[in-house]
């Protein structure tokens, strides 16, 4: 067969294998490190290989352990640098913080990666303060040219680079990223390659776990934390991702499993269906459905309108945090995930319709303010001024018996911040996201909504996406043909970087 590339394209790809081959062909010296006695197999061959290797793959499933493994090894390397071990003085812990890099495709898989990393080292009582995990454009110092500042002529400084979420690394950025890391220094790649692709052109994670001669660098985890391979969602996660999906499996597994609904969002086919009534329900309409899914918001609500009558003391720092970290972990017992934003199961209609809910609720007067108290929001742009990243949530809230005074408070913050100071246009009401948006995040019981007006946006990455946010329960909306669709649609990237290697 013939393959054809637009020239931007076949570069790029060329450049990033050619780097990739230059970084596995340089010999780096192993520390002798010690590895914790609680991790099972596969996290210490993951250890050794990133140890042994300038080069490695981590790769696994959701609460598999990639970045509690990563900061084990961190931790090792780190004793062995200190205690003699590092006899070429390749590691700088402790002289230079800076030695070690951190790093994401987004702001906020960035930050949730930094926190993760820390609280596993801080676990363990060990002194390593990590630098500022960094989005890859603003690691490699990529402005508004779009050309990178660090490259193989003046490459990063750091001896240890993590990337995580690097599911989501298209071709080009890749190749800058790869292009940066200096001789001698360790590039290690974390993420699901099951998960959704980039954005841009590519898949390039999913592309490197398929090589050959990458696999001696590759180790996959496989054992969930989150849930169990045994549990419903751990089966229909492994359905999803089979390479030709059961979908008689699959409806088995929603019809029989307790952790798992299906509704229809379509009358005419729920009542042609023969499936059981009682697990896979019979929708009137679809209003009533949404009506349903608001009654899960009900234990948030109910905090919000607690918050409405005593309203969150703002003189008292520690007392602001507590309050947003119990509002966090309620709102993130339930989450509607959309495959779009448009028709009737895309997030925007999602959205109005359960602020519409939220006010009437609250007894909030109806569509005259954008901004009202207990508004759930997300933001979609980073702003470092303000120390917010792309995809932060965040509680509109009032802060006096006024109700024109409103701010928004972010969890591990102490202090608001004043509506007027946001700007609408990057800003979103959250209680429902489309699944893109959910990348990196889990829940304790997801909605996940789609019919056949999505059809051009489903496929077996993005429903596996969805399923494995959650920790205890699934419940799908959609059509037949719609879900049937989507686990048998992978996506197809047909990129050419195998053939590099």
């Amino acid at each position: 067969s013939l393959t054809f590339w637009l020239h931007r394209a076949w570069q790029a790809e060329f450049n990033l294998a050619k780097q990739i081959n230059t970084i596995l062909n340089q010999q780096i010296t192993p520390l002798p490190i010690s590895i914790p006695e609680n991790l099972n197999p596969q996290q210490v061959k993951a250890i050794n290989v990133a140890n042994n290797n300038a080069f490695s793959i981590i790769t696994g499933g959701p609460g598999t352990g990639k970045t509690y493994t990563v900061a084990q090894l961190v931790i090792a390397l780190q004793q062995a640098a200190e205690s003699g071990g590092d006899k070429d003085k390749s590691i700088r812990f402790s002289t230079d913080s800076a030695s070690l890099a951190l790093a994401a495709p987004t702001g906020k898989a960035a930050q949730r990666m930094q926190e993760s990393l820390q609280a596993a080292i801080d676990a363990a009582d060990i002194d390593i303060q990590l630098q500022e995990a960094k989005t890859i454009h603003r690691l490699l110092g990529i402005g508004r040219t779009g050309k990178p500042r660090y490259d193989a002529n003046n490459p990063l400084g750091e001896d240890i680079i993590i990337v995580d979420e690097a599911s989501m690394l298209g071709v080009e950025l890749a190749n800058y990223l790869v292009s940066a890391v200096k001789p001698g220094a360790r590039l290690i790649l974390l993420g699901d390659a099951n998960q959704l692709a980039a954005v841009d052109a590519g898949a390039v994670l999913a592309d490197l776990c398929r090589i050959p001669r990458l696999q001696p660098i590759h180790v996959e985890l496989t054992e969930s934390k989150r849930f169990s391979a045994d549990s419903g969602i751990g089966k229909l996660a492994y359905q999803i991702n089979k390479a030709e999906a059961d979908t008689q499996a699959i409806w088995q597994l929603l019809r029989q499993d307790e952790a798992l609904n299906f509704q229809y969002v379509n009358m005419l086919q729920a009542t042609m269906h023969t499936l059981s009534k009682d697990k896979i329900k019979n929708s009137l309409s679809n209003n009533k459905i949404i009506s349903e899914i608001s009654e899960n918001y009900s234990n948030y609500l109910e905090k919000i309108k607690v918050l409405l009558g005593n309203p969150i003391e703002k003189s008292m720092p520690e007392s602001v945090k507590g309050t947003i970290t119990s509002l966090t972990q309620t709102f993130n017992q339930f989450r509607v995930l959309t495959a779009g934003h448009n028709g009737e199961w895309g997030d925007h209609y999602i959205n109005n319709y359960l602020t519409q809910w939220h006010l009437t609720e609250l007894k909030l007067p109806l569509g005259q303010n954008t901004w009202f108290h207990g508004r759930p929001i997300m933001v979609l742009q980073n702003n470092y001024e303000l120390g917010l990243f792309n995809g932060d949530i965040g509680f509109c809230l009032q802060t006096s018996d006024d109700r024109s005074r409103l701010e928004v408070f972010f969890e591990n913050k102490t202090q608001g911040i004043a509506v007027n100071l946001l700007n609408e246009e990057v800003i979103a009401t959250a209680y429902a996201m489309t699944i893109h948006k959910s990348q990196g995040s889990e829940f304790g019981h997801v909605a996940i909504t789609f019919d056949n007006s999505h059809a051009r946006l489903l496929s077996k990455e993005l429903i596996y996406t969805a399923v494995t946010r959650a920790k205890n329960q699934v419940t799908i909306y959609s059509t037949k043909h719609a879900l049937e669709k989507a686990v048998q649609t992978p996506t197809e990237r047909h990129t050419g970087l195998a053939l590099q290697f």
